[in-house]
């Protein structure tokens, strides 16, 4: 009989994760299991130096990796927790650190000024300003020549929240001499708004994970974060008495009742917008839903890097519309959801082609179904004819 050898159980144990969806948790028990028995029960000297020689190198890697990090980040972003961009008047970004080529005092009562509320999406990430949702809006209103003229500020940057966004509205917004003021909501809103709480800075996370983003690892570090216990033993993962969402899209990937405790502080900081709307700048309030692609279609970026989080068109991808008509019946303010519309619309792709964000042409829609909303809402004078679905002849 042959005399097995233990590298040979290791290529056979090797070989058999890969057999199953969470091939990275079994090797990771495997190597711990392993690490376990030469330091505990072998007393293997060399195993338990390269153990702590592997930890302190991780630990200066993390320490170092992070100074980096925020010195990256701190070129473009502020490093608090609102993250709000720096003045960069080369790269269109103002002294109020908004995106746009003017400053406050540019702005009159003589035109109606709308600010647009809002993430990345809003802000137009990989995009030029022209190309930009509120470029969009502003452009066609400008076609319609609507009295008084409209003037959009893009008051979006990038991972930004109703939180945020309410502090920036109250630091600035009065400036801009506002007539109406949208929050345009994205699923992460509620993630990023629920995190906002810990008080997080925004260059605060870990390189390593970084990393393994870099090389094509991110799922292999999803599973292994949401099945690593010892996080949460010791109140690590939670906030307010309740676990952080592991996914910035949950509100989409799972039930509605599963989502709920994490969607208070949204709703509650688009509240506080509305009042301070309605109290101090004295102008009408209204939040408009934007989707994600793989809500509407099956099609779209399918070379997103992201896809890990979310299954196109899966089974969930409607809960937050639910939300949504639900919290129309409990404030004041008009809500909007833009997911019809562009599923209606025949304009493709509305994304980048390996990027979910929105291409210029995905901003037009976005754009046209805001006016016609707010058309309908009698917040701005109706266009002179019926408002067709973007790209239909």
């Amino acid at each position: 009989m042959r005399t097995a050898r233990p590298w040979q159980f290791g290529v056979c144990f090797v070989a058999c994760a890969f057999l199953f969806n969470h091939a990275a948790i079994a090797l990771a028990v495997g190597l711990l299991a392993w690490l376990v028995y030469q330091v505990g029960f072998r007393r293997d000297r060399r195993v338990l130096a390269l153990l702590i020689s592997s930890t302190l190198s991780l630990a200066a890697f993390e320490w170092v990796g992070r100074a980096i990090l925020k010195k990256s980040v701190g070129r473009t972003f502020n490093t608090d927790v609102d993250h709000r961009l720096k003045p960069n008047p080369a790269e269109g970004i103002n002294s109020d650190n908004i995106r746009s080529r003017f400053e406050a005092g540019d702005f009159s009562d003589d035109t109606f000024n709308i600010i647009l509320l809002g993430d990345s999406f809003v802000f137009g990430l990989y995009l030029d300003e022209a190309e930009t949702v509120p470029a969009h809006l502003e452009h066609l209103y400008r076609e319609r020549k609507a009295s008084p003229p409209v003037r959009v500020l893009n008051f979006g940057w990038p991972s930004s929240s109703p939180g945020p966004c309410y502090r920036l509205l109250v630091d600035i917004g009065a400036k801009y001499k506002p007539d109406l003021v949208i929050d345009c909501l994205d699923l992460t809103d509620f993630f990023n708004d629920f995190e906002s709480l810990s008080k997080r800075r925004y260059w605060n996370f870990s390189p390593t994970v970084h990393l393994f983003r870099s090389i094509g690892l991110e799922t292999a570090m999803v599973d292994l974060r949401d099945a690593w216990r010892p996080r949460t033993w010791f109140g690590g993962g939670h906030l307010q008495g309740l676990p952080v969402p592991n996914n910035w899209q949950f509100v989409a990937n799972q039930p509605l009742a599963h989502s709920l405790p994490y969607m208070r502080e949204t709703e509650e900081n688009l509240r506080r917008i509305n009042d301070y709307c309605r109290d101090v700048l004295h102008v009408p309030f209204v939040t408009v839903m934007i989707p994600r692609n793989f809500q509407y279609s099956d099609r779209e970026c399918p070379d997103d890097p992201n896809r890990v989080y979310y299954t196109p068109l899966g089974p969930y991808v409607r809960e937050p519309e639910r939300w949504f008509r639900e919290l129309r019946s409990r404030v004041s303010f008009p809500c909007e959801s833009l997911l019809a519309w562009f599923e209606e619309s025949p304009v493709f792709p509305k994304c980048l082609p390996k990027d979910p964000h929105w291409s210029s042409g995905g901003c037009a829609v976005a754009a046209e179904g805001i006016a016609r909303f707010l058309d309908a809402q009698g917040l701005i004078a109706p266009s002179p004819g019926p408002t067709t679905a973007p790209g239909a002849p």
